[in-house]
């Protein structure tokens, strides 16, 4: 049962063997994790080198409490990752929603970016981006970042989007930010050109929500829970296993308030993202 083909995730806490650098309670209610991908550690971990941090909290819909202290911490984050990245106080930032807003799991990034407050005050700009995806545009990402890019000239890119989990429990209760940048359609295996530092020759700052969760993830925590004894009392044979896992690998799953959730989410990052030049 501990076949990884079937598992996918974005979330750098939920991949086996990474370390943990850090991990820290904040508050009494955030959990913080953080965790270092090395360059010669991408294709074992599957995922780009950068520094990862992952903030855990219950559900904080309905606590004005837990959402202030979750923005506080998600804007020491972004320093911190700034701190990482050598950057002092970047003057022109661009901030860019990736997500189709027609697909309410995957319109984090657009929902965020209605919520950025854009700044043109002299040298200093907080300027916003909605790609959309290619198949409402015809065209890449990752091609409307960098030409937005090249006439903006910013010190900084944040992009913000839904992200896929392993376990439903994460499922819009935590934020992760990285320094590796991200791949618009990752979480659908529909993997389009990344927008990173290495394409895009700026340092990039990832920040997302996992929002849903492949259904064969669900399957596998179920069997592996409840059902081994009598998987092996009926010899459930391999070629068995693999077939109903093949059921599942293609649906994707996401929580039944999506609207609140990403609603709450947004509301989050763009405070965190604002605050960075309006504290």
């Amino acid at each position: 049962m501990k076949d990884k083909s079937y598992q996918y995730t974005d979330m750098a806490v939920e991949i086996s063997g990474i370390k943990q650098n850090s991990s820290e309670n904040i508050n009494g209610n955030i959990k913080k994790s953080v965790s270092i991908i090395r360059k010669t550690e991408e294709k074992s971990f599957g995922k780009p080198e950068g520094k990862y941090i992952t903030l855990e909290c219950g559900n904080f819909f309905k606590d004005e409490k837990i959402k202030k202290q979750l923005k506080t911490a998600l804007t020491e984050a972004l320093k911190e990752l700034l701190e990482h990245l050598k950057i002092t106080a970047p003057n022109k930032i661009l901030v860019v929603g990736v997500g189709n807003i027609l697909m309410t799991a995957d319109a984090l990034g657009p929902e965020c970016i209605n919520k950025i407050n854009p700044v043109i005050n002299g040298d200093l700009r907080l300027c916003t981006l909605i790609p959309g995806v290619i198949g409402m545009t015809g065209i890449e990402s990752l091609d409307l970042v960098s030409a937005a890019a090249e006439k903006i000239k910013p010190d900084l890119i944040i992009a913000v989007d839904t992200l896929a989990a392993n376990k439903t429990e994460r499922l819009s209760r935590s934020f992760q930010l990285s320094t590796s940048g991200l791949q618009p359609g990752g979480g659908v295996k529909n993997h389009r050109p990344p927008i990173n530092a290495d394409t895009l020759k700026i340092p990039v700052i990832a920040v997302g929500v996992p929002l849903v969760v492949y259904a064969v993830n669900i399957a596998k925590d179920i069997i592996e829970a409840y059902g081994n004894e009598m998987v092996v009392k009926k010899n459930f044979a391999a070629e068995k296993n693999k077939r109903f896992f093949e059921m599942f690998k293609d649906m994707i799953v996401t929580v039944k308030d999506i609207n609140v959730a990403v609603g709450e989410c947004s509301d989050i990052i763009a405070d965190a993202i604002n605050s960075l030049v309006d504290p």
